[in-house]
């Protein structure tokens, strides 16, 4: 059986065409991240808009087709357990090429993504 490889693995140059740089795109439920904050400056997610985030991501980077459903729900409920809600200064998301979002959201979540024969995602949880 051939061994799943890293999704993250991309040869997609940040200038190409489609690549979404300095675009706002979408990061969560609505393609917004939450901001019930009073500091309107930075951006806060959910983990549910975490995981739709990656999903996006991964689908409009040409990773995968998706990623597998329950993966999806083991890593929603791995961040909960966490009360994990990652946040980042919006100058800086809006500045990030899709890549980098994408990047962002893996490292603050902790996980990788593997790629399966079936070309969806598995989300491993990143150890440490």
């Amino acid at each position: 059986m051939p061994k799943p490889r890293r999704a993250s693995q991309n040869n997609t140059p940040n200038n190409a065409p489609g690549n979404g740089q300095n675009s706002s795109g979408a990061a969560g439920t609505g393609g917004k991240p939450v901001d019930d904050s009073v500091d309107k400056s930075m951006l806060r997610f959910d983990p549910e808009q975490v995981l739709a985030g990656i999903v996006f991501h991964v689908i409009d980077e040409g990773l995968a087709r998706g990623v597998r459903a329950e993966s999806a729900v083991q890593a929603v409920a791995r961040l909960r357990q966490r009360h994990h809600r990652p946040a980042i200064r919006r100058s800086a998301w809006l500045a990030m090429t899709h890549h980098d979002r994408l990047e962002w959201l893996l490292a603050e979540s902790r996980m990788i993504p593997l790629v399966g024969e079936d070309d969806l995602v598995i989300l491993s949880a990143r150890d440490s």
